[in-house]
């Protein structure tokens, strides 16, 4: 179909999008800002909501603590 060089970097364009965009739709559950999510059972959400929560009070504090640029790259 196309050259081997093209279909890699096809690839790996595809598998950045579909990452990201499965990281938002999950973000939005979290957010409970996407109502119709009932294909997501309740056992993986807890677990999700436990990783995002630790995720998101573990990147507070870095945000908080005295190196904050140096934990943030800002």
């Amino acid at each position: 179909m196309w050259d081997a060089e093209h279909d890699l970097t096809i690839r790996k364009i595809f598998h950045h999008k579909i990452g990201r965009r499965l990281q938002q739709m999950l973000d939005d559950v979290h957010q409970e800002r996407d109502h119709q999510t009932q294909w997501l059972r309740p056992d993986i959400k807890k677990e999700t909501d436990e990783k995002f929560r630790y995720r998101c009070l573990t990147n507070r504090a870095n945000r908080a603590s005295a190196r904050s640029s140096e934990c943030t790259g800002g």
